[in-house]
């Protein structure tokens, strides 16, 4: 068994806690000690940390199993029985050797978690098993990422998904899950249970405990996985376990953010003075706190005096999303301040013409936050990095354009020269210059929610050809005034 990506060792000795009561015979517990288990991590200080946890329990006393190396440059012929994994987050640090030029059978990409899962795919023996920790990118992105999850159906059994809460092996706000597959066979299904929507956890209050994963222990079904019974149902539409075909999932381009349960809106009978009410009553306990720190800090001597976890600032940053939200919705939807509309009503694709992003699509993504122009998605991670390439530039500093997700809906106003990465966005202009600022548009686009449980392209079919209203220029000038001051002034209480 191994770890490629080790740390100090927990996932290992995790494994051995759990094999060492299986057999208590002196030549089996030796084997289990001094072969079974083996790790790489390339930090040097991490490994002797790492080997040092595993002599302490006994494990690789004569020699430690723990090797220092850049696993994603490893070209040696070695396989495994069994592969658990918590990759790195985030791109491979700038100056790392390029993974492709020693890896020329990998998709060429930067992100570490998806060169990761291209290297344990290429190191478990046929029949071997794996569990290994992704973010929710891997799992919904295109180029790379998606030709790697085709494969990874296409020659593996990837059958089971957990998702996981929001935090839980990441920092606060990232999302993963943890893919349970096996080497040999073509996946036909994959089980998906869902752990995360409506549920919350914290690092001190309400940690993730065992006891926690009892049910999906339960459904998983370990040893006996033909006899799995899903609890979701249409009876039973927020049952945490289902089942979906390869076919449902090639429906949705390979797309494996598989969800179903209804997430519940907790803000949604609230207007914007209550949601006001409680980010005071949020940022009062936040300063609150941040005194008795000060208090804690000049009196070290006090030392006993606890200060609770910061599980409010999640809470507080959802408080001021759904604020912006809501007063999107009053003065686009509910109109309260009665302010004065064109008479007539305009197709949206009148209003903002799309260009395909083609001509504006990176040639190369050896990117360097030395180079000049940067290269777009309109999802959360917006900067993918920057190129150098000098044609197929988008001049957005002359006019503002909204780089728009045509499968995810995610939207970015631009006013700055930049390329994008991938086809499946539109670049959205001003259609109606003399009647429209392009800012004011795109809060408008933020009001119009469609359903995005189905994958397909939404521009077209979705938004196209919807009609709105839109309130006179002078009246434009004045909301996005105010919209900008008001979303600053939120913005600054996080």
């Amino acid at each position: 068994m191994i770890d490629p990506a080790c740390g100090t060792g927990g996932f290992l000795l995790s494994a051995y806690e759990h094999m060492k009561g299986q057999s208590h015979e002196i030549a089996k517990q030796k084997f289990l000690k001094n072969n079974t288990f083996f790790g790489a991590d390339n930090t040097s200080l991490v490994v002797t940390m790492a080997s040092m946890n595993l002599y302490l329990h006994d494990i690789g006393v004569d020699n430690s199993p723990i090797v220092c190396q850049d696993s994603l440059l490893d070209t040696s012929d070695k396989v495994f029985d069994v592969i658990l994994a918590n990759p790195p987050f985030g791109m491979r640090p700038q100056g790392s050797v390029d993974v492709s030029s020693h890896r020329p059978e990998f998709e060429k990409t930067s992100d570490n978690q998806v060169n990761f899962l291209q290297h344990i795919m290429s190191i478990v023996k046929t029949g071997g098993r794996v569990g290994v920790v992704l973010p929710d990118d891997v799992l919904t992105d295109k180029s790379a990422a998606l030709l790697v999850r085709k494969k990874l159906l296409e020659e593996f059994n990837l059958h089971t998904i957990l998702i996981l809460p929001t935090g839980i092996f990441y920092a606060q706000g990232v999302k993963t899950n943890v893919l349970f597959f096996e080497k040999g066979t073509p996946t036909k299904e994959t089980w998906v249970y869902d752990y995360r929507t409506n549920i919350k956890h914290t690092l001190v209050q309400n940690p993730l405990k065992r006891d926690d994963l009892e049910d999906f222990v339960n459904c998983y079904a370990g040893g006996k996985m033909d006899s799995r019974v899903e609890t979701y149902s249409e009876d039973n539409p927020n049952g945490r376990w289902r089942k979906f075909s390869i076919d449902e999932i090639k429906e949705r381009n390979y797309n494996l953010k598989l969800n179903w349960i209804v997430t519940e809106d907790k803000y949604k009978d609230l207007n914007v003075f209550d949601l006001l009410n409680l980010i005071k009553a949020k940022s009062d306990k936040i300063s609150a706190s941040v005194s008795s720190l000060e208090k804690l800090v000049r009196n070290y001597s006090n030392i006993d005096e606890q200060l609770s976890d910061n599980e409010e600032d999640d809470e507080l940053i959802d408080l001021v999303e759904r604020t912006k939200e809501k007063l999107l919705e009053d003065i686009f939807i509910k109109n309260i301040w009665d302010l004065n509309y064109y008479e007539d009503s305009f197709k949206i694709d009148d209003l903002l013409p799309y260009e395909q992003p083609g001509p504006y699509i990176v040639s190369s993504t050896d990117y360097s936050d030395e180079y000049p122009t940067p290269v777009l998605t309109p999802g959360k991670t917006f900067i993918l990095g920057y190129t150098n390439e000098k044609q197929g530039i988008y001049k957005a500093s002359n006019n503002k354009v909204i780089i728009f997700d045509d499968f995810t809906t995610a939207s970015r106003l631009i006013d700055f020269d930049f390329k994008v990465k991938s086809s499946a966005m539109k670049i959205l202009s001003n259609g109606k210059p003399e009647l429209c600022r392009m800012e004011y548009l795109y809060y408008l686009l933020q009001t119009i929610k469609v359903s995005t449980d189905t994958h397909k392209r939404y521009w077209i079919s979705e938004y196209s050809t919807k009609s709105v209203k839109i309130h006179t220029i002078e009246e434009q000038d004045k909301i996005v005034k105010f919209i900008r001051n008001a979303f600053k002034m939120l913005d600054d209480i996080i």
